[in-house]
Parts: C-alpha cells; structure tokens; sequence
C-alpha cells in the first residue's frame, strides 16, 4: 500500500483517482481504478458523436471510421465508401464532422482525414 491508498502497481497518473471499495462483493478491500478524463473518455465521447453524423454520411452511401484522438484533440477520421473517394470529402470533414464534433465536444481542436 502507498501513502496515497492505492496499490503500488498501479498507474498512477493524473487521469485516475482510486477508491476503495468494500462490501459483499468485495472481500476484504478491493481498489478501483476510475478513469475520470485523458484520452479514452475523449475516445468515446468521439465515437458516440460519431454515431450521430454517420447516418447522413450512410444515406449517401458513404461512412465514417474512427481511427485516433491525440492528447492535444487533434481527431483522425477515414471516409470509406462513396465518401472515401468523393471530391468533397475534405469539405464534410471540416464543415460538417469537424464542426459538429467541435460543438459538441469542446476538446477537439481539429478533425483530420487519413
């Protein structure tokens, strides 16, 4: 045990906070890590954001992959489909996924195409 209340091999970073937990579950004392912010939680407010852009994208025969999220928020998407080879792809990148995304996640600071 740590001075801080939580096992030595784990990682400890600014991104987590541990809590003991104890109870008919737990036998004894048992730690939690709990992700509270950095990039998987991002990750997935990306991702279920996503979920919202890609049926417009789908109705036009086209869709969205998720690729990565940088510390930094720099988001990098890949259109497949008839989006991956449309003229206009950069254009529903920045002007609808990018700005969308930007709305409603105030982290992103930039949506890429791969």
């Amino acid at each position: 045990m740590t001075s801080e209340g939580c096992p030595s091999s784990l990682d400890r970073t600014k991104h987590y906070r541990y809590t003991q937990v104890s109870g008919p579950v737990a036998k004894g004392s048992v730690y939690l890590r709990i992700f509270s912010g950095g990039r998987y939680m991002l990750e997935e407010k990306v991702k279920a954001a996503l979920e919202d852009v890609r049926p417009s994208l789908q109705a036009d025969g086209g869709d969205v992959e998720f690729v990565s999220v940088s510390d930094d928020g720099v988001v990098s998407l890949k259109l497949i489909g008839a989006c991956g080879s449309c003229p206009m792809s950069q254009m529903t990148l920045r002007l609808g996924i990018e700005k969308y995304l930007k709305k409603i996640i105030p982290e992103i600071t930039s949506v890429i195409g791969v």
